[in-house]
């Protein structure tokens, strides 16, 4: 029995939302080049694969197709196709379904962009080609709903660019990629300029080899118009490629982290400091531990739990001695995280020093 699951999916506002989350959590876990790879494809790797795209008018909601013998039964959607974007489908309706991890979250009215394969070229698809010829990888917080107006119409010329890639001689694919990035990094559509920070952290390196190609990039970091999360992750995209040199980042994270900033941007900006080398963000995660709120506090000494910050344990030390508890605890624990000769020191004057419960934890890093 082939059918796909019913698990209900994330709405696509909250899903762009929470790919957005992840790609800044990613950073504070990356390695120094900072390339942040979500395995979810982009949307040039969903045109370059799919048989056909096109922006289809959702008939119905999921239905339930079941052989005549009721050996097989899949779920599937039924579409009006629109437009054309790659490729050619009948006229008419169309039935289409899922392959692929959750079921997406089409709804009947939807109008949304369909990445479509033929069932008869895939083996195992092929006996449900007669009822239903065509399918879709898309899965949970895949469906790419298209919005009317001008905002609609960027993001179908920007597929229709992705569509046009294969045709063109390298260099040329290159600059046309570059454009439709900064295309879509500018628009007002959050879900396009999360797919084109996840493009750019994937292909950054070979896309922008001169500083001629990043300083579309480079000015779009200094956009206040832009969110800090996303500007964040934008210059950790160009801090791998070879077009950026010293005194540009400097200036770049400089403009950044003088910015204000609060709540979530704030905290994403003390992860992204702290997983940089570099004595200027060091010092800016190390000033972040006197900050009045505690959330920050506790972000900065969970940043500096690695060894590039060796040089910051006497810091961690007075952070242990926190009047909140959480922050107190974080510090202990970056400092078994350092596992340097200077925190191995803080942690046992901590140990013998401070009070239970903290005494305990610094014996315990200690143990790390």
């Amino acid at each position: 029995m082939r059918r796909s699951s019913s698990t209900r999916s994330i709405p696509e506002p909250a899903f762009r939302a929470l790919c957005a989350a992840l790609l800044v959590c990613a950073l504070g876990a990356s390695a120094a080049r900072g390339h942040v790879v979500l395995g979810r494809a982009t949307l040039r790797q969903a045109v370059a694969r799919a048989d056909a795209v096109v922006v289809a008018r959702f008939e119905t909601g999921v239905l339930a197709w079941q052989a005549p013998d009721g050996t097989d039964r899949q779920d599937h959607y039924r579409v009006t196709p629109t437009t054309s974007l790659k490729g050619e489908v009948p006229e008419g309706p169309l039935r289409f379904f899922p392959h692929a991890e959750g079921l997406p979250g089409f709804r009947e009215g939807d109008r949304s962009l369909l990445f479509l394969e033929r069932s008869a070229d895939h083996g195992e698809f092929a006996p449900l080609a007669e009822a239903l010829p065509w399918y879709s990888t898309q899965g949970a917080g895949d469906e790419w709903h298209v919005p009317d107006g001008e905002i609609g119409e960027r993001l179908l010329g920007i597929v229709r660019g992705y569509a046009g890639l294969d045709s063109l001689a390298p260099e040329a694919r290159a600059k046309a990629l570059r454009g439709l990035l900064e295309r879509s990094l500018s628009s007002r559509h959050p879900p396009l300029r999360v797919d084109a920070l996840n493009e750019l952290s994937r292909s950054g390196a070979s896309l922008l080899r001169t500083p001629a190609d990043a300083a579309p990039f480079v000015a779009l970091v200094s956009d206040r118009e832009l969110p800090l999360t996303e500007r964040l992750l934008l210059l950790r995209a160009l801090d791998g490629t070879p077009s950026l040199d010293a005194e540009t980042r400097a200036t770049l994270w400089n403009g950044l982290l003088a910015e204000p900033a609060e709540g979530a941007a704030a905290l994403a900006r003390i992860r992204a400091a702290g997983a940089q080398e570099g004595h200027a963000l060091s010092r800016f995660v190390v000033a972040q531990l006197s900050d009045p709120d505690p959330a920050l506090r506790r972000e900065a000494a969970r940043a500096l739990g690695h060894p590039r910050h060796a040089a910051h344990a006497e810091a961690l030390g007075q952070a242990a001695r926190d009047e909140d508890e959480a922050v107190a605890r974080a510090a202990i624990q970056a400092l078994g995280a350092q596992g340097e000769p200077d925190a191995r020191r803080t942690l046992e004057t901590l140990a013998a020093s401070l009070p239970e419960p903290r005494s305990r934890w610094a014996r315990a890093a200690l143990r790390r």
